[in-house]
């Protein structure tokens, strides 16, 4: 569907579009073959090794950059690496969330001030610290990153700093959003 319009656009507005494509590897990654995305996967305990294939994309990528020579790489913020890759051939990486600014803002403030460890219960209100809006949530409404303390949880925890040092090292970032839906929080985001 993204090629049609692709080739439909470069025929219409001469543009230099192209795509390419690499093949996820799922076996070599220890996964079940066909597993190229997280819908995919038949276990959530193999969302950790999912996250550690990915990683075998990182040189195939590289060869790609090397054939290609783009001027700019936007990569989703799932492969931390790609920034390392964009600066080993000098070209700016912009890092992409497919969340909201809300989200990224609210997800930094749990982190950084834990507020849902305050709490005597799972079903206590509690307010996340330094967030506009007063939002208020209970420990049964966060994700498990920050509730549990299982083997999974942790690596999840080790990607997401990852991918927080990649985005500082990086040329930008584009959030799949827009300045007139959350400005408070594209504002507060940028502070």
């Amino acid at each position: 569907m993204i090629s049609n319009a692709i080739e439909q656009s470069k025929i219409h507005y001469n543009n230099n579009i192209d795509i390419q494509t690499i093949k996820f590897p799922c076996v070599e990654g220890g996964l079940p073959e066909g597993c190229e995305n997280v819908d995919a996967i038949p276990s959530p305990s193999l969302v950790p090794t999912f996250f550690t294939a990915t990683k075998l994309l990182q040189k195939p990528f590289e060869e790609l950059l090397l054939q290609q020579k783009p001027h700019c790489i936007i990569a989703d913020m799932f492969f931390p690496w790609a920034t390392d890759s964009a600066a080993k051939f000098g070209i700016p990486r912009i890092v992409f969330h497919g969340t909201s600014f809300f989200s990224l803002c609210a997800g930094q403030c749990m982190k950084q001030y834990e507020p849902h460890k305050n709490v005597s219960s799972d079903t206590e209100l509690f307010e996340i610290p330094n967030l506009p809006g007063n939002i208020k949530l209970t420990r049964l409404q966060l994700p498990c990153i920050f509730t549990k303390d299982d083997h999974i949880t942790k690596n999840i925890t080790k990607l997401f700093a990852e991918i927080r040092e990649s985005e500082v090292k990086s040329y930008g970032v584009i959030v799949n959003s827009f300045y007139e839906l959350e400005s408070v929080y594209v504002d507060y985001y940028r502070e």
